[in-house]
């Protein structure tokens, strides 16, 4: 694990810039002025299960995405508590770039971005089910109760998972 410091100048917001973040690294930046955008560049495999945790910069304030190497967003983080976070499987392998700034554009502060392989859990459909509606929220410090979808008989939920290979497609839909 190596800890990269944004030492050597801004992390400018695009693929020019000169900072690259490796599985098990910590990137330490600064947003500031306020419209400050940082881009650290990523190589990932494909197929393989991402982690990307986001913290400081005022916490879910924070706006983490990822984008591809023609420049394209392909995914945004999530809030959770005390930063954000984004769980990506590319497809292609390939050069990404993270994407750190304030969500508004209101606050200024140091952050860390943490990559590492993210490790799914395994069992059975219905132990895998009770994880998403219980487990999961359990887990990151109790989000709130369990979480649904009222959907009822004959009504229709949808999900864009087009980031997801075939086979995890198929298991998605299985779901």
């Amino acid at each position: 694990m190596a800890v990269i410091k944004e030492d050597q100048g801004d992390a400018g917001a695009d693929a020019q810039t000169q900072y690259a973040l490796s599985l098990g690294d910590v990137f330490q930046g600064t947003v500031d002025p306020v419209d400050d955008k940082d881009w650290i560049k990523v190589e990932l495999d494909a197929e393989t299960i991402y982690d990307f945790t986001l913290s400081g910069v005022g916490g879910e304030s924070a706006e983490l995405a990822l984008f591809a190497s023609d420049g394209n967003r392909i995914v945004s983080g999530g809030p959770i508590p005390f930063g954000v976070k984004l769980i990506f499987s590319p497809v292609v392998t390939g050069t990404y770039y993270v994407h750190v700034g304030s969500y508004d554009d209101s606050l200024a502060g140091d952050y860390e971005l943490a990559l590492v392989e993210n490790a799914l859990p395994v069992g059975s459909y219905d132990e895998l089910a009770d994880y998403l509606i219980d487990g999961f929220y359990e887990e990151r410090g109790g989000w709130g109760s369990t979480r649904s979808f009222n959907v009822r008989t004959g009504g229709t939920l949808t999900a864009n998972i087009t980031a997801l290979s075939e086979d995890n497609q198929k298991m998605a839909r299985w779901g």
